[in-house]
């Protein structure tokens, strides 16, 4: 249970709908150390709730964990660059989730798993070593809020969001009988995971016009989100990525056209993951289609990994969700003694 001195500033905060938040500084905004900061109980993970909670992450462990704003969304939102771990070292994991506006539960879990690796960050674990040791040459980049604007639609719908032309074609959209609680794209109806050059337009289910879904933009990293994704993946090296989606319990990983050596790579990176999610592994039967998997391996030459966490429906039932946290938690852990301690090759 919160105090009432955290629910009193997370609800101001929610209130003011966190479209343009100060930084942080050394904040003292916690009422008891056995409080958890992210909320994993209710459905809805907003964006404001995700502010809020980066602010007071950072503010308690501003040693081992800093962010950035990386660009500003057509509705006055951030997307949001979080590193953890030594700030100094030269190997980097980048983690992504909500590339997709209904599967906005990635980023509730990857919050959710970041505040227990931070507050373990100096204890032994099983293995002998503490996740400070294991990570002594490893930082994680996490984007954990690809696409605000639409996760505020999918939650909210036409009220979470501004603009004319931004609520008149989702109204067009509900009138057709579609529900805004489906929607994958941003706020103009971009699929910021067909948006990316590798494969640009090439997907045979796009849609032809601003869409819910599958529409890949007037052009490649024609929004601003995939903008500062790729500008990322461009200027920072990584040893390898993962994206969380929903749905399905399965991992999408490699992609056709890639090198023998990253394949192998790609399967390592599979079976890390898989130990502990048993989630299905299936290789690509297509080629690249403008996401931003298939992006990152053609720039990075470096493995990729989609988990598609969750059973059945999207968005995912927050039911769910304590059995995806214990399949999923042990996988940063794993990757940090194989990427953090290893010598670089």
């Amino acid at each position: 249970m919160k105090t009432g001195v955290i629910f009193f500033l997370k609800m101001t905060m929610l209130l003011t709908v966190a479209v343009s938040v100060p930084a942080a500084s050394h904040m003292d905004v916690y009422a008891a150390e056995e409080v958890h900061i992210v909320d994993t109980e209710e459905q809805i993970y907003s964006y404001g709730e995700m502010v809020y909670d980066i602010l007071s992450l950072t503010a308690k462990y501003d040693e081992i964990l800093s962010f950035e704003r990386l660009t500003k969304t057509s509705q006055g939102r951030y997307v949001y660059l979080l590193k953890f771990g030594n700030p100094d070292a030269d190997r980097k994991i980048l983690i992504t989730a909500s590339i997709h506006a209904r599967e906005y539960m990635t980023s509730q879990l990857v919050m959710s798993m970041l505040e227990e690796y931070l507050s373990e960050y100096d204890a032994v674990q099983r293995n002998g070593k503490s996740y400070k040791d294991s990570m002594g040459n490893l930082c994680f980049y996490i984007l954990p809020m690809i696409n605000p604007d639409g996760v505020a639609i999918s939650q909210y719908g036409l009220s979470g969001v501004s603009g004319n032309k931004e609520k008149e074609w989702l109204s067009n959209k509900e009138n057709e009988g579609y529900s805004l609680t489906q929607i994958k794209a941003n706020a103009g109806g971009t699929d910021l995971n067909r948006n990316f050059p590798t494969g640009f337009g090439t997907d045979k289910n796009k849609a032809k016009e601003p869409s819910l879904l599958n529409y890949p933009g007037k052009a490649p990293l024609s929004e601003p989100e995939s903008q500062a994704v790729a500008e990322v993946i461009d200027e920072i090296h990584f040893e390898a990525c993962i994206n969380y989606h929903t749905q399905g319990e399965v991992l999408y990983y490699g992609m056709i056209g890639n090198t023998k050596a990253n394949e192998k790579k790609n399967d390592e990176l599979m079976r890390i993951v898989y130990k502990h999610t048993r989630y299905y592994p299936i290789l690509p039967k297509d080629m690249p289609n403008g996401s931003l998997s298939d992006y990152f391996q053609r720039i990075q030459n470096e493995p990729s990994i989609t988990v598609e966490i969750g059973r059945l429906e999207n968005p995912v039932p927050i039911d769910q969700f304590k059995a995806i946290y214990k399949k999923n938690f042990p996988v940063w852990e794993e990757l940090a003694i194989k990427y953090g301690t290893e010598a670089k090759k």
